[in-house]
């Protein structure tokens, strides 16, 4: 009897010091997602506008992708920390190389990091799939991961993962279709649609697909008119319907989308000045200006809109030089910049825009898979064979046009052109041209 009483009170003690055990156990997990969630949301959220924040938001999203991974493999089976850990992996894709987000240019680091969330994602999917958030993360994933195929020129993993994400949200769209995350979704779908158009060069979609996007995100601003983010993807509907109006030669209607997207961008600039998001989208609409300028006859405006979008980006990528989207975007605007100036015959001024462009790209070809980094580095070297033809040095600008158009016809053939680039090797050739007539 005593033996059974002590067995009974050892199996007590040891009961109680696993429930004890537990406790601590689920307390430490419960501290470490906290602390994930605190890196992940808030200290991220609270600096990933800010100039310079690129660096840092890296740091904090490896940190946050590394505690969760630790816990994850603790309790493999908890759904919840599984959906967080999808999250921080896709924040950390996202400063990593996402090519439409502030990024460090490490797009294999990013394909890798995006690969694991969606892999999480394909998982919580199959078992919740009429999970509404879950469906939204993975079609977000898949599109991000679509871009940076796109930039890679792997086209057929550019329109699986396309595909998908349309697919997905088009089915969330569909799930309750008089909600206004409905219409939210709905429009994201026609943006990824007028996307794909733009890909395959047929404008007439890309302009059907973009009116509806705008007329879409209008109709959630005004049914929520504090919506901030409601706000930006006004603007920037309206400024990616803007472009393509202006290939239709429908300037007015060009015009009256700028000045929507400039009223708002300004308002979010003017309301936040540190966020450097809203800056560099000011910067957008000044470029934009500049092509409706250019198309317009105005060569003196263009200019002038170029000059000020340059020095935006300029300020930006000063205090935030490790933003690889910054480099390209500012290596971008100052080619565009340089080709005004010599159109002006300010060589002076278009020897420096160039200059500048192709060094920076220079340091974006890094990245060997980036297909865009080669053709921008072929435009770089056109351009300044563009320059040395009006500077005097026919036969050296000769040679670098001949070889950077060499460089882009390569990439032709691979069907690697985007409209935008087709247009500008197009400049490029008559350069050549008259370069070559006037030995």
């Amino acid at each position: 009897m005593l033996s059974l009483l002590a067995g009974l009170i050892t199996v007590q003690r040891e009961a109680v010091i696993a429930r004890k055990q537990r406790a601590v156990s689920e307390q430490r997990a419960g501290e470490i997602r906290r602390l994930a969630n605190s890196l992940i949301f808030d200290l991220h959220d609270a600096i990933q506008s800010l100039p310079g924040a690129t660096p840092i938001r890296a740091t904090l999203m490896d940190r946050a992708a590394k505690a969760l991974d630790n816990l994850s493999n603790s309790v493999p089976n908890d759904a919840a920390v599984q959906r967080e850990l999808a999250g921080a992996y896709q924040r950390l894709a996202d400063v990593q190389g996402a090519p439409l987000q502030p990024n460090l240019g490490n797009t294999s680091a990013a394909l890798a990091s995006y690969r694991k969330a969606q892999a999480i994602l394909d998982r919580l999917h199959v078992a919740s799939p009429n999970d509404l958030d879950l469906t939204r993360s993975l079609a977000s994933v898949c599109w991000e991961m679509s871009m940076i195929f796109s930039r890679q020129g792997d086209r057929k993993n550019r329109e699986g993962l396309g595909n998908r994400a349309l697919e997905l949200r088009e089915s969330a769209a569909r799930a309750h279709p008089v909600t206004l995350d409905s219409r939210r979704d709905l429009a994201i779908a026609y943006y990824m649609r007028g996307h794909m158009a733009v890909e395959a060069g047929d404008l007439r979609a890309t302009r059907e697909t973009r009116r509806r996007s705008y007329e879409l995100w209008e109709s959630v601003l005004a049914a929520s008119p504090k919506d901030v983010l409601a706000a930006y993807e006004v603007a920037l509907a309206a400024k990616n319907l803007c472009a393509v109006e202006q290939r239709f030669q429908d300037f007015p209607s060009a015009a009256r989308l700028l000045e929507r997207a400039r009223e708002l961008d300004q308002q979010r600039a003017k309301t936040s000045p540190q966020d450097a998001s809203a800056q560099l989208d000011v910067s957008f609409d000044l470029s934009e200006l500049a092509e409706l300028n250019i198309r317009t006859g105005d060569l003196a405006g263009a200019a002038d809109h170029y000059r000020k979008a340059r020095s935006i980006r300029e300020d930006l990528l000063a205090r935030d030089p490790g933003n690889q989207r910054l480099k390209d975007r500012t290596s971008y605007i100052l080619s565009r910049e340089g080709r005004i100036q010599l159109r002006l015959h300010r060589l002076p001024a278009a020897g420096r825009a160039f200059k500048r462009a192709l060094d920076l790209r220079r340091e974006l070809e890094a990245d060997k898979s980036n297909v865009h980094a080669q053709f921008s580095v072929a435009e770089s070297e056109g351009d300044w064979g563009s320059w040395q033809c009006s500077a005097g040095d026919g036969q050296r600008g000769r040679s670098d046009l001949t070889r950077a158009l060499a460089a882009i016809a390569a990439l032709d053939t691979r069907k690697l052109l985007t409209v935008e680039d087709q247009e500008s090797a197009a400049e490029l050739r008559a350069q050549l041209e008259h370069c070559g007539s006037s030995k």
